[in-house]
């Protein structure tokens, strides 16, 4: 089962506050019924539909840092994750994960191939 999104908060408890059943607003909007609950819950004691505020993981590595990996592999191709995460230190102290290294990587990718996409000239 999905989340309910923002914009599917309001209507849903507008259903249930109109006499239809938690199950059926949660089959309607494909949601657990513990999501409608927990939703009413919130908007009861709260008054409000958002999100609550979450501290989330801490970055591993700065945004100097993945810039540095990015050129790292920019400048030679056929660098191995495992050789980048040796000499790149977290904001920890700790040495970089080789598959935090490759996860950057391949975000860095993803972005670039997307963009050359879209700017490529026609021929």
């Amino acid at each position: 089962m999905t989340r309910l999104n923002n914009e599917d908060r309001a209507p849903a408890l507008a259903m249930f506050e109109c006499g239809r059943t938690k199950i059926h607003v949660a089959r309607r909007f494909n949601v657990a019924r513990s999501n409608i609950i927990r939703l009413t819950r919130r908007v009861r004691e709260a008054r409000t539909f958002a999100d609550r505020p979450r501290s989330g993981a801490p970055r591993v590595t700065t945004v100097r840092q993945d810039n540095y990996i990015r050129q790292r592999l920019l400048r030679d191709r056929f660098l191995t994750a495992e050789s980048t995460c040796s000499e790149v230190v977290g904001n920890r102290g700790v040495p970089v994960s080789r598959y935090t290294v490759r996860n950057k990587i391949a975000f860095r990718l993803l972005r670039w191939n997307i963009a050359f996409r879209f700017y490529k000239t026609p021929s």
